[in-house]
């Protein structure tokens, strides 16, 4: 029982052909295409949604929407008794990786198994209370209350399930299997796509998409289980503390718990606060233009997963300098790719939202505007996160993230009474400003040994510069966008986004950069086998 049974040649389990060993000079091309599995992933999971929303508000009417929304956040927050594990177990996971040691690997996934059973046994208690103590203050309608709640307890026993269950797709992060990660999150929005739009169709109602969410993330976590038990079946873990293993992963995740806390009252306490204060219908329209504002952001989710590992490693190998060069690059592409899209949500909001939802959530208009900005400032201030937590600053991360959610509270409540839902939205947008760009990002830039002044001149003015023209254009035509339907603004956005990326060639990248990206398209499309580049 103390996990240390005999298990064979430890290296059977990297020398299969899905781990696969790589040289050390070879390890970038793993990154960049990790990353680019990952923008699959992310870019399936987003046509997911532009699908399924509209057929949601139509299906469900914007009231029961916003009900929905309420009990998705609700539950959510059962992301919190993960304990701020999931950083700590990738990260122990793939330093044993990189050591040959499965004996090591399944011994903390064993660990985390026995804790995270703990912690979904406390997700049915604190589920419980919030379907009984806490949603019956946020939807008055009788009837409306017992349907919400029941889909509540189903989308908290989901949450619960996901604990333990989840681990699965954590321990294939570990083992930067994006591949596979990112062809289940594909697979999983597909079928959670299909079940929804059948359980509408057959007359499901709100019940019947609450079991739909639930059936797609169950068979989710089994398919992920069986690949990771095709890969070897040693790493199926069973519920055991191994107590040095146990002092390793909450030495780690002690801070970055309250950080996951800090995230998640940022980024769920909109939907409690709104059916508190403007009703339902105001919740649903305000996580639609949150939700489709939130975009820019998501686009740097995938480069952002292996700047975490990759800043621990090169600070171990006191690699400052391209610690420092990683830093720069990462958010200038941050910025560089939020940009367009971001630009293109906030000046076409009301003509975007009029042909997605058919005109029924103009008032999601201002606050899809607000969030848009928003998210390319957290795009761009992404990198400096990431890298901050894998140079262990997770206390700092904890204390920005609690901040945030404060500013959010005690500024949103008074906008809201002033200018609606539109200033719970301001209210986000000054949260940022004054914490990730004027706090997050210089000290992220110091504890990578690189100057604010050098991070301003290098990474955020070259973008920002070339995407001033594009933007007064942009924000001078849009009324014609408003009356020319998708054609006029497919053109709008099109031209937008061709010149800002010839004007972004031509005076935003310095000319080491451009080669740069010549050489990692040209290694992201090329077999392993033809690239001959390696030492340049």
């Amino acid at each position: 029982m103390s996990g240390d049974r005999p298990e064979g040649n430890n290296r059977r389990l990297w020398e299969k052909p899905l781990i696969g060993v790589a040289r050390p000079i070879q390890r970038m091309l793993p990154s960049i295409r990790n990353m680019a599995h990952g923008y699959a992933g992310h870019a399936f999971e987003a046509v997911s949604f532009l699908l399924l929303t509209p057929f949601l508000v139509r299906e469900l009417g914007l009231a029961t929407f916003g009900l929905w929304s309420v009990a998705v956040a609700l539950a959510e927050w059962m992301q919190l008794l993960d304990l701020g594990m999931k950083e700590a177990i990738i990260k122990y996971v793939a330093a044993h990786q990189a050591r040959s040691d499965a004996r090591a690997v399944r011994r903390v996934c064993d660990t985390a198994l026995f804790t995270y059973i703990f912690g979904a046994l406390a997700a049915v208690g604190v589920g419980l209370a919030l379907a009984w103590l806490a949603l019956p203050r946020m939807v008055q309608d009788a009837a409306n209350l017992a349907d919400a709640r029941l889909v509540l307890l189903l989308l908290v026993a989901s949450a619960a399930i996901s604990l333990p269950a989840g681990l699965s797709g954590t321990l294939l992060e570990g083992l930067s299997r994006f591949d596979l990660l990112n062809l289940f999150r594909m697979g999983h929005a597909a079928l959670r796509l299909t079940l929804i739009v059948v359980a509408l169709q057959v007359g499901g109602g709100l019940l019947g998409v609450a079991l739909a969410e639930v059936t797609s993330r169950v068979i989710l976590h089994a398919g992920r289980w069986w690949v990771v038990y095709r890969i070897d079946p040693v790493l199926i873990p069973r519920p055991w503390l191994h107590r040095a293993v146990r002092s390793e992963l909450f030495h780690f995740s002690a801070w970055n718990a309250i950080r996951q806390g800090g995230e998640l009252l940022v980024n769920k306490i909109f939907e409690p606060i709104l059916s508190l204060l403007a009703g339902m219908p105001a919740v649903g329209a305000f996580y639609i233009g949150r939700r489709l504002g939130s975009m820019p952001a998501e686009l740097i989710v995938p480069m952002a997963g292996v700047l975490f590992p990759l800043s621990s490693e090169l600070e171990a190998a006191g690699r400052g300098q391209t610690l420092r060069r990683t830093f720069l690059t990462a958010t200038k592409v941050s910025l560089v790719v939020a940009l367009p899209l971001g630009m293109v949500l906030a000046f076409g909001a009301g003509p975007i939202l009029a042909n997605w939802m058919g005109g029924r959530t103009p008032e999601a208009a201002p606050v899809l505007s607000i969030f848009s900005f928003m998210f390319i400032i957290v795009a761009a201030a992404l990198p400096s996160e990431v890298i901050l937590l894998g140079l262990g600053r997770a206390r700092l991360l904890a204390m920005l993230g609690l901040a945030q959610g404060a500013i959010i509270i005690l500024l949103g409540v008074p906008l809201m009474e002033r200018f609606g839902p539109p200033g719970l939205a301001l209210s986000a947008l000054a949260a940022v400003v004054l914490l990730q760009v004027f706090v997050q990002m210089p000290l992220a830039a110091r504890a990578c040994g690189e100057s604010v002044g050098s991070l301003l001149r290098s990474s955020i003015l070259p973008p920002l510069l070339a995407s001033l023209p594009v933007a007064l254009g942009m924000f001078l035509l849009r009324n014609k966008v408003a009356v020319g339907g998708l054609a006029a603004l497919a053109t709008w956005s099109g031209v937008s986004l061709t010149v800002y990326l010839l004007l972004l060639w031509l005076f935003g990248f310095e000319r080491d950069e451009k080669q740069f990206l010549r050489s990692q398209i040209r290694r992201l499309v090329l077999a392993p086998s033809r690239i001959d580049d390696w030492e340049k």
